[in-house]
């Protein structure tokens, strides 16, 4: 197939808009080492898993275990509790029929990674158009070898680098794609066992780094803790609030053509969305050192 057509709208998309909004209120991020990590850690033998060497190399090496003993399922209904533990409890060597989303997978090897003591974030990868039904989710960890930030993403047990084979985060990715130059895939690229379509997957990343979310805290159980707020890395002048409830009203006008009822739980949500307040940070805040 030939992307020429979508090079040029999501490249030059991310290209135009490479202004980041500042924020009222600087919040880093925090990262916890929490005890019940330590479940998961002597569970999965985990520290035999990473192996000895340096934070990069125990993060690839991890990535790529999580990728041999858990599918990928974009429809997984989210019916699972959203920690480490009870997801690979769910879909550890479980088979396609218990594979879970990008979300899940990138909780999982968050929580893996910080029970290892490396510092680790899931990282929501979002798209501009409100009528896009689909964005990304991947883990980005802090290799102190490499002084550097890197993007490592479960669903396709891998990483991506530059031509000079220095491994990206997120931030450089999008660069690079803005600049329509090359970056390229870990040896193991895959997804559930069979050849990624790398070209494909250019388009995608473009698609889907328009901006960028995570939570403030990264921990054991983290993504549904009280308070823990949603960071919000976009360009400037992008109303995220506004994209965020007309792509609710889509969904919702698509749900009612095929027939689905739209029960209180979905009221809610939309109603609690509406009453959210979006905190704009700039992305600098996410490529400081971190600190053990």
């Amino acid at each position: 197939m030939d992307y020429n057509i979508y090079d040029d709208v999501y490249f030059g998309m991310l290209k135009t808009m490479n202004s980041f909004e500042q924020g009222a209120e600087t919040k880093n991020i925090e990262y916890r080492f929490d005890p019940e990590l330590q479940t998961l850690v002597s569970r999965y033998h985990l520290h035999e898993v990473a192996g000895d060497g340096t934070d990069s190399q125990k993060a690839i090496r991890m990535v790529e275990w999580m990728d041999k003993h858990c599918f990928h399922n974009g429809y997984f209904s989210n019916n699972v509790e959203r920690c480490g533990e009870k997801l690979l409890e769910y879909s550890f060597d479980q088979g396609k029929e218990h594979g879970i989303n990008c979300y899940s997978l990138s909780i999982a090897l968050t929580e893996c990674l910080l029970g290892l003591g490396i510092c680790a974030r899931t990282m929501f990868i979002m798209p501009m158009s409100p009528y896009d039904g689909d964005n990304h989710v991947v883990c980005e960890a802090y290799a102190s070898d490499l002084h550097k930030w890197i993007m490592i993403d479960p669903t396709y047990g891998g990483y991506l680098t530059d031509k000079d084979g220095t491994i990206l985060n997120l931030m450089e990715i999008r660069e690079l794609l803005s600049n329509r130059e090359e970056i390229f895939f870990s040896e193991n690229y895959n997804y559930n066992g069979d050849k990624a379509d790398f070209e494909w997957l250019k388009v995608y990343y473009a698609k889907d780094l328009f901006y960028l979310q995570c939570h403030q805290i990264q921990g054991y159980h983290t993504d549904d803790l009280q308070g823990n707020t949603m960071l919000t890395f976009a360009p400037r002048g992008f109303d995220v609030k506004q994209c965020s409830l007309a792509n609710l009203e889509y969904r919702i006008k698509e749900m009612k053509k095929r027939g689905m009822a739209i029960d209180d739980a979905m009221e809610q949500y939309v109603q609690r969305r509406r009453s959210t307040s979006i905190d704009y940070q700039n992305p600098n805040i996410l490529y400081q050192e971190a600190a053990k």
